[in-house]
């Protein structure tokens, strides 16, 4: 009995190395390897003395957010970020941890400006409750090179950049010059219409339009191709101190495009993923009819005008064209204001290839609301025409904002309308379209152009 109690503890000493050695595949245990994982991505982050330029995306409106960040030995990070002015010039500084959730994790666990776009409140961000703009303040840890970081959203799955900053970026950005590079982009693209890049690809030559839209922090791009057929891509950008950086990098004709570099006030450079600039040029007129860009599934499928985000701007039109449409919308701005309401954004949207929206975003004291109503669309030889109006399509302001809509139902269902594009009498005008009413082609409905 003695030998076989002697057998079945050398028995199990024998599984217990055996075990032991399992735990040792990688030649340590897993706690320590998760230990290093961390630290590894802790000593990236504060390895960098002039801080990160930071990028994400939202996927409640496809967005894109640029930042600043310098992360500090004592878990405090400040940073800067484009939402806003105030934003832009302002410094926070919250605190960060990193934790091993399943992976090495970057957490931002005090309120900061990332925390705006998670934001559940509508009021806050103008997303939806209790999503906000459906962004993370969690980031799990993927890849990193010697002056870059990768991370992904932990419940959206957006991918954070982290480009490492230099000391000339560094005090720019301390120095409150971010502001002053942004307002440079926007008036870049403000004042040159039309614009593209010529790129080639499998032999044939291309003029790749573009269109910035900093209300939506999109950019959207198309070609035609040689059997008259069009590509076209959308992404969203973050504002740099130089430029700006898609957060997902656009890929057309066989090039994927990571970022926009201006140069100066009047030299503007598209980036590919090689590191190839492409000069940003301007064409005389725009490069295709409208019919063959506008469209639930094209480059834009949405005409939209607006004042700012804030309850103190109204929606204006822009200068320099001469519609009877006018006195219509001013009559609407009117009504609204009546009542101490104040419209920021008047949208049509091609919503999907048989409904069409009318979004009306509007201030009440503080607080932003949506109005909206659907129709059913026919759209055949650059003729739309609505049918099927339906009030309150996501809820009920449309419905209960209905005297001060008021006779603009009436223009909406007197169409069918024709899209084209509309010229300004501004030079440097922001490219325009418009909805004319074919019976009465001066009476027509115009803004910028989109993708939603």
């Amino acid at each position: 009995m003695r030998t076989n109690l002697i057998y079945i503890l050398i028995a199990f000493l024998f599984v217990a190395c055996q075990k032991e050695a399992t735990e040792y595949v990688f030649d340590k245990k897993p706690e320590e390897r998760m230990a290093e994982r961390n630290q590894e991505l802790r000593s990236k982050l504060v390895s960098s003395a002039d801080g990160w330029k930071v990028f994400i995306r939202t996927s409640a409106k496809g967005s894109g957010y640029g930042f600043y960040m310098k992360f500090n030995q004592d878990e405090t990070v400040t940073m800067y970020s484009d939402w806003n002015n105030a934003t832009a010039t302002t410094s926070k500084t919250s605190t960060y941890s990193i934790r091993f959730i399943m992976n090495t994790s970057l957490i931002f666990d005090t309120y900061n400006y990332i925390g705006i776009m998670q934001d559940p409140q509508g009021s806050v961000n103008g997303g939806t409750q209790p999503n906000g703009l459906q962004s993370d303040i969690e980031f799990e840890y993927i890849r990193s090179s010697g002056d870059s970081i990768v991370l992904r959203g932990k419940k959206y799955q957006n991918l954070m950049y982290m480009l490492k900053a230099t000391a000339s970026e560094a005090s720019e950005y301390n120095g409150g010059s971010y502001l002053n590079s942004i307002n440079s982009f926007k008036n870049y693209f403000l004042t040159k219409i039309n614009n593209y890049v010529a790129i080639s690809s499998d032999g044939a030559n291309y003029k790749m339009g573009m269109v910035f839209s900093p209300d939506t922090k999109t950019v959207s791009v198309q070609a035609q191709k040689p059997d008259k057929s069009f590509v076209s891509a959308v992404q969203g950008f973050g504002y740099s101190i130089d430029g700006a950086f898609f957060t997902n990098a656009i890929e057309i004709l066989n090039i994927k495009f990571v970022s926009a570099k201006q140069k100066d006030a009047n030299t503007m450079v598209l980036i590919d993923s090689q590191g190839k600039e492409y000069p940003v040029l301007q064409n005389p007129v725009p490069l295709a009819d409208l019919i063959d860009l506008f469209g639930s599934a094209k480059t834009y499928n949405s005409i939209y005008v607006f004042g700012s985000a804030s309850p103190v701007t109204a929606a204006t039109l822009p200068p320099g064209v001469t519609s009877d449409f006018s006195a219509e919308f001013n009559g609407l701005i009117s009504r609204f204001a009546g009542t101490s309401r104040t419209i920021d954004t008047l949208e049509f949207r091609l919503l999907n290839s048989t409904t069409a929206l009318v979004k009306i975003w509007y201030w009440s004291g503080t607080t932003h609301f949506l109005a909206d109503a659907s129709f059913n669309y026919t759209y055949v030889d650059g003729t739309i025409t609505l049918t099927n109006y339906t009030p309150a399509y996501s809820n009920a302001n449309w419905t209960t904002r209905i005297a001060q809509i008021g006779s603009f139902v009436n223009w909406l269902q007197s169409g069918p309308f024709k899209a084209d594009w509309v010229s300004s009498s501004i030079p440097g005008s922001p490219t325009l379209a418009g909805l004319y009413k074919k019976d009465q082609p001066n009476n027509f409905f115009y803004g910028r152009v989109r993708k939603q």
